[in-house]
């Protein structure tokens, strides 16, 4: 019999039909990275196979095939995802958090930070998006550029290093923040509480959904502005999911 190895916690990123009755399922590991894996007559029957479902938390039992990919033998359910019955919002967010996971995610290659990081957007998502989805595209993606290690630091001036907590200017994205001495008045763009809000949720990303409301506001613009810019630039493959996302966003707010 063929080795098995058994994986837990992941979470499942995408799940893909392939042929009559298989799926392909991607999941993060959060020491081997991305995991592709084949699950054999799962669209017949999800016996072996109850947890299999996007956004999981799961544990799976791998075992080596003939063929490229190995074989998933068995998935159990380790946490709720997205809980039951979530809006066409929560779908839309959690969606756009795993797509960004699968493109940042290598195989054999560890990372327990961008794992912790799609816990905890996927948990801020599950908490309820109603009035803040906005806000949670902007600390999911803040987030993540944090837990990649590409974020501008918002706490201190990039050209005299003095504190940003008046605020701030954030002319490029990749470039760090002005203080409100070094930037125009009329270009200040980022009010203190909202440099407070990015601060805090950067460094607690378990206080995403609480903070969100703030992340969201129409104050918080310019920082949503540049953090989309940025996130382009790093993971450039997601942009017809953030298409999807920002249609969710408008039927949110209106």
């Amino acid at each position: 019999m063929a080795p098995t190895e058994a994986l837990q916690p992941c979470i499942v990123l995408r799940l893909q039909a392939y042929g009559e009755a298989d799926e392909i399922a991607v999941l993060l590991h959060p020491l081997r990275g991305r995991v592709d894996a084949i699950a054999r007559a799962a669209r017949k029957s999800r016996s072996r196979f109850s947890g299999l479902a996007p956004f999981a938390e799961v544990g799976a039992m791998l075992q080596s095939g003939r063929g490229r990919l190995p074989n998933l033998r068995e998935v159990v359910a380790l946490g709720p995802g997205l809980g039951d019955a979530p809006s066409w919002t929560a779908l839309c967010l959690a969606s756009h958090a795993t797509d960004l996971a699968a493109q940042c995610a290598q195989p054999e290659h560890e990372d327990t930070r961008l794992y912790a990081w799609l816990r905890h957007a996927i948990a801020a998502v599950r908490e309820g998006t109603a009035g803040r989805a906005r806000g949670l595209r902007v600390g999911i993606e803040a987030t993540l550029l944090d837990a990649l290690g590409v974020l501008a630091d918002l706490q201190v001036c990039a050209r005299c290093h003095r504190s940003t907590a008046a605020g701030a200017a954030w002319p490029d994205p990749e470039a760090g923040l002005l203080c409100s001495a070094c930037a125009s008045i009329d270009k200040v763009g980022l009010p203190a509480d909202v440099v407070l809000a990015l601060a805090l949720v950067v460094d607690d990303p378990r206080r995403l959904h609480d903070l969100a409301p703030a992340l969201g506001s129409a104050a918080a613009g310019v920082a949503a502005h540049r953090i989309a810019q940025r996130v382009a630039q790093v993971v450039p493959g997601v942009r017809k999911g953030s298409e999807l996302l920002r249609e969710a966003i408008a039927a949110d707010e209106g």
